[in-house]
């Protein structure tokens, strides 16, 4: 399937053109998917062979947590047996940095026309635009899990704050509209400002063509799983998936899912306040009349 095909399919049927949405990693493994399906739908394990990369890194490139690199790109899109270079150029445009108009240079403007500035002299937002000869500022420490989610909170803090215009104790600090004041466990995390900010925490490939991940929100300090088959079997197949504190398998805040004939399911939210507490993941699926277990265990 070419890039000019999968346009055209795209706006069929009065639908919108892939020009008019807003491109994505998301959308773009989803297209990879469908030259996939084009191919003859070969297996993970057989696309990584011709590729010559890994079935960890096949998965990830057609499960759309991330961009793949542009080497794999070019190496998938042949397997596939498509021309690599749309593709490639499509992958840069989704990396590029959004592009900023700057309005253009204003002119103090006199009676007598514009005002010149004179020789050897210059206007204050000059002189403040000049290089100083101060020490370069040193970088940060590097980034912990630990530290990201207590930036994350101050800023949330200051940032209700602002906008209240009111200050409380530490703790007591609330807004009449928070989005995180009413989610909880068995929340639906899509239905949530939770996955906005979501995260692979961890990811792997099992049995059967099959990935299996933990998610996790900073803001919502909140943990999903979800499991992923690939073989092609999901019709009359069942998959389950279920995350839990890593201390007590059977806790009251585990929170499963199960669903047939779906290629991909995902858990309820687990809410995670503390930042050192570890929760694991386990998943399931049925096939030729039997259930396999898609472990071991998954944990962050």
């Amino acid at each position: 399937m070419t890039m000019s095909s999968a346009n055209e399919r795209r706006c069929s049927r009065g639908r919108p053109c892939v020009s008019d949405i807003r491109d994505s990693p998301a959308r773009f493994a989803s297209d990879l998917q469908s030259l996939r399906e084009q191919a003859g739908r070969p297996t993970i394990v057989r696309l990584a062979e011709s590729a010559g990369i890994s079935k960890s890194v096949v998965g990830d490139a057609l499960g759309g947590n991330r961009l793949p690199t542009a080497k794999t790109v070019e190496r998938l899109v042949t397997a596939l047996g498509a021309d690599p270079a749309p593709w490639l150029e499509r992958r840069s445009e989704l990396v590029a940095p959004p592009r900023v108009e700057l309005p253009p240079a204003t002119i103090e403007q006199t009676e007598d026309g514009p005002t010149p500035v004179e020789s050897g002299t210059q206007d204050a937002s000059a002189e403040a635009r000049l290089p100083t000869s101060e020490a370069p500022t040193p970088l940060p420490p590097p980034i912990t899990k630990r530290r990201l989610v207590s930036t994350a909170a101050a800023a949330a803090l200051v940032s209700a704050a602002v906008t209240s215009g009111v200050w409380f104790g530490v703790g007591q600090l609330q807004t009449a509209d928070d989005p995180f004041a009413s989610i909880s466990d068995g929340f639906d995390p899509m239905q949530t400002v939770c996955r906005d900010d979501a995260v692979v925490a961890a990811s792997e490939m099992r049995e059967r063509e099959t990935q299996v991940q933990l998610m996790y929100s900073t803001s919502c300090k909140a943990v999903w799983g979800r499991v992923t088959r690939y073989d092609g079997e999901a019709a009359g197949n069942e998959l389950t998936m279920s995350v839990y504190p890593a201390v007590d398998r059977d806790s009251e805040r585990r929170q499963s899912v199960s669903a047939y004939d779906v290629q991909s399911v995902y858990t309820p939210l687990g809410i995670s306040p503390e930042t050192s507490e570890r929760w694991c993941g386990l998943a399931t699926m049925t096939a030729d009349g039997q259930t396999i277990d898609l472990g071991p265990e998954l944990c962050i």
